[in-house]
């Protein structure tokens, strides 16, 4: 199964196969996108609220500040077409 998305033009479009036209993400399909953007928001605001709480404490020293390089650098490496 293929499936790719892309904002083109300002508009989120998707398409079934590799080659494919692209077609407008109809409101169900924008819904889904939503609802899985916030709950990655939400995943990384807790990861970083974590390292911050970590650095605060002093709990971890040098750990917690390896933990917030790796969880932005994970953040930063996810593919983002906007």
């Amino acid at each position: 199964m293929y499936y790719d998305e892309r904002l083109i033009d300002g508009i989120w479009m998707w398409r079934g196969t590799p080659d494919g036209e692209w077609e407008p993400m109809d409101s169900r399909k924008l819904h889904n996108k939503i609802n899985d953007l916030e709950i990655q928001l939400g995943a990384i605001s807790d990861h970083l609220f974590n390292c911050h709480e970590s650095f605060r404490n002093r709990q971890h020293g040098g750990v917690a500040e390896q933990k917030l390089r790796h969880g932005v650098e994970e953040v930063l490496q996810r593919p983002y077409d906007g």
